[in-house]
């Protein structure tokens, strides 16, 4: 990946740019004493069961 993100051995010269939207609506407040905080988080395969997150 061109800025940052995961390194997969054998694949440092090979990238694509890809863009997500994530959109959620009416989410349950879980917490109880202020507004619940929700987050998506991202992962890549890099090799068969190993997974990493991307930042």
């Amino acid at each position: 990946m061109a800025s940052g993100g995961v390194t997969v051995p054998g694949l440092t010269s090979l990238t694509s740019k890809v863009e997500l939207t994530i959109s959620c609506e009416n989410l349950m407040d879980m917490d109880v004493f202020s507004k619940s905080d929700p987050l998506c988080a991202l992962y890549i395969n890099t090799t068969g069961s190993q997974w990493s997150e991307v930042c």
